[in-house]
């Protein structure tokens, strides 16, 4: 097979918390961006998302929650009980 010498490239990259391989990230970092990730562990990062990943019904729910609360732990709470028990 040959590669396309011209064209577009797309992709997405979605990558669940629990699958994230940290100390390779690390070194990504390190390596190709020149920071300074000595020390670092997963707790000094803020992992976040764009709003285009997403489905429409949690960006909805997120809406809906925002329009009504303070913060989204307010509307958690009373989803899943205050000590997280679901009561």
């Amino acid at each position: 097979a040959t590669i396309p010498k011209d064209g577009v490239f797309r992709a997405t990259y979605r990558c669940a918390p629990e699958d994230r391989k940290f100390e390779h990230r690390k070194e990504i970092a390190r390596s190709f961006g020149y920071f300074d990730v000595d020390g670092l562990t997963d707790k000094d990062v803020e992992w976040w998302t764009g709003l285009t990943e997403p489905p429409e019904d949690v960006l909805n729910l997120l809406e809906y929650f925002i329009s009504r609360y303070d913060n989204v732990e307010q509307p958690f709470k009373k989803i899943d009980g205050e000590n997280g028990n679901g009561n």
